[in-house]
């Protein structure tokens, strides 16, 4: 009688059937470097094709580059045989090392390195990094112009209207940092990059709470959004309850119609009466975020853009919807925000912490050295890899390997000029912004049309 072959890949039934992400898989299957050929070439990277090789090798230095950076703290080192490429010697090591049966700290150092990698990879393969240019001038130019700065004064005003509202600040967020994005990836399993929708966004910050809401029917009634592209489940109002805000200006609206005089004073009064006299929270809706300080507070919402751009290299056009953030906040909240437990520093620390759990769920562990783990053989049967079977990185690929100066830091360097902060004060136009950020948006876009390059840009 024929013998069955019980011995299954449970972890990868868990993650195909089970819901489970492949970021917390504990370890791989590859056996050797056919294996780890074929897995490479069925997730996207062909390592007979030199440009894809590259690829992988600038995917293995921001992975190095985001750890030290990021997760990594001052006394904690990586591995030198998986940090120096040089000795590292062939990508798919990195895939054998983490598919050993017993842990140990190498298998954990791969892991990680893989991990990283692999939410770098996602992160950064989508529409947005080709046409990351024209994305953000059909989305923040049309706002911004309505923006008006005079003298030591911001204010909203649309180009046909005398109607003006009075602005603390404005910040734009032309894209999410590259290094945020995975931060918030790794921090939270149920986020992958499809559900990343705040990689460019617009915060309005006003004088008093009724224009909070006023800055919302703004953008809606002069078409600088569209208020049927927002993502009904992504929309959170913690600032003053809804429900609240209306019944309060319909009491306002009855008292102008009997002659009362009614100005901002009055009106925010009101409101902040009709907020202390509250039983309950009815009416105010956060969506969860288990890093996000529950005292945060503001008005946020995801609304899509149809973006229509060229076609490369031809005279045809394709659109395709893109998401952007709106948050809108009056000052007090926004001081408020910016202090404590909502600070975004602590923000951001909170996710690193889970993140680092999420990479090391064992620990970090000691740093083995160089000469302790030797690099397994290759399989001597197998010839379908690329020349780095010959236990050498080829030449071409190592001349694309990323070089850091001392003057920056190596994520700066690594991550291709993003941005390391997530919301930039808006004093200048969306074209100036742009200019400054010239390798953020014209020279991504390039990146990604020449594949050739990304490399050497790493």
């Amino acid at each position: 009688m024929a013998q069955w072959n019980f011995d299954y890949d449970v972890s990868v039934l868990k993650t195909m059937v089970g819901g489970d992400s492949s970021l917390d898989t504990p370890r791989l299957f590859v056996e050797n470097y056919e294996d780890a050929y074929a897995f490479l070439k069925s997730y996207g990277f062909d390592l007979h094709d030199p440009k894809q090789e590259k690829r992988t090798w600038s995917y293995h230095m921001r992975a190095l580059a985001f750890l030290r950076e990021k997760i990594l703290e001052k006394d904690e080192e990586i591995p030198e045989i998986i940090a120096d490429p040089k000795k590292l010697k062939d990508i798919r090591n990195l895939l054998i090392w983490a598919s050993q049966k017993t842990p140990s700290d190498l298998s954990r150092w791969s892991c990680a390195v893989l991990r990283v990698a692999h939410v770098f990879v996602h992160s950064e393969n989508d529409l947005f990094s080709f046409y990351a240019e024209e994305v953000q001038k059909q989305i923040l130019s049309p706002i911004q112009d309505c923006v008006i700065h005079e003298s030591n004064r911001i204010f909203l005003r649309h180009l046909f209207s005398p109607d003006e509202i009075k602005l603390k600040l404005f910040e734009v967020k032309p894209f999410k940092t590259s290094s945020s994005e995975v931060l918030k990836m790794l921090a939270k399993p149920e986020v992958v990059a499809l559900k990343v929708l705040d990689k460019i966004g617009i915060r309005f910050v006003t004088e008093n709470l009724f224009d909070a809401f006023q800055v919302a029917l703004f953008l809606a009634d002069r078409h600088l959004i569209n208020f049927a592209h927002v993502i009904p489940d992504q929309s959170s109002n913690n600032l003053y309850p809804l429900p609240l805000f209306v019944e309060t200006l319909k009491k306002l609206c009855d008292l102008q119609e009997q002659g009362h005089p009614v100005d901002f004073e009055i009106m925010n009064r009101h409101l902040m009466e009709r907020w202390s006299d509250r039983t309950s929270n009815d009416g105010l809706v956060r969506k969860e975020n288990s890093f996000s300080d529950s005292e945060y507070r503001f008005i946020k919402f995801i609304c899509r853009k149809l973006i229509t751009v060229k076609r490369p290299n031809g005279d045809a056009f394709f659109s395709f919807f893109y998401p952007f953030e709106v948050q809108i906040m009056d000052e007090a909240s926004y001081q408020r925000n910016q202090a404590g437990a909502s600070s975004h520093l602590r923000y951001k620390e909170r996710q690193r912490k889970a993140a680092r759990l999420r990479l090391f769920p064992e620990g970090v562990g000691a740093p083995p050295s160089s000469g302790s783990n030797s690099v397994p053989p290759a399989d001597s049967s197998s010839s379908s890899s690329s020349s780095s079977d010959s236990g050498s990185i080829p030449a071409s690929a190592l001349a694309a390997l990323p070089t850091f100066d001392s003057d920056s830091s190596e994520l700066e360097k690594a991550s291709i000029g993003r941005l390391d902060s997530d919301w930039v004060y808006s004093a200048k136009s969306l074209s100036e912004h742009l200019k400054d950020q010239s390798l953020n948006a014209g020279e991504l876009n390039k990146e990604n049309l020449d594949k050739d390059e990304l490399g050497k840009e790493a």
